[in-house]
């Protein structure tokens, strides 16, 4: 089976398999590579696991990186900072996620359109976010 060399934003079984195959060839866990891909873990859970069939548009390239390599030094360093021995909490992954969301915010600080585009994705997700889960209650 020859293996996809890009990713077009669809989790294909073989593309779901490759980023299993990555993550595990880097011995670490599901958090750490969600940290370093600036998602969810529950997120990049179902791209493995076949909870979605596409991606977003935003996280394709972010996806490419990471199964060309180009994370690899971030998602260890992700799990070099997790505790040793115990299960990461929610609250760990999301204090980087909020910080990395004010930081960026902030660079966009002299560029208006880009503060307002940054607001509308972030609130386009979040909405997403809760409709889905109003479809699982």
């Amino acid at each position: 089976m020859e293996q996809e060399k890009s990713f077009d934003g669809k989790f294909t079984q073989s593309m779901r398999e490759r980023l299993r195959k990555k993550r595990l060839s880097l011995g670490v866990r599901i958090p750490h590579v969600a940290q370093a891909l600036g998602v969810a873990w529950q997120t990049y859970a179902k791209w493995e696991q076949g909870g979605f069939q596409v991606c977003h548009s935003r996280n394709i390239l972010q996806v490419q990186r990471y199964l060309d390599g180009m994370l690899d030094e971030e998602i260890l360093l992700c799990q070099k900072s997790a505790p040793s021995g115990e299960k990461e909490s929610e609250d760990s992954t999301m204090k980087p996620a909020f910080h990395l969301l004010a930081n960026v915010y902030a660079l966009c600080g002299e560029f208006p359109e880009l503060q307002k585009e940054f607001r509308h994705g972030l609130l386009d997700d979040l909405w997403q976010v809760l409709h889905s889960l109003l479809l699982e209650l």
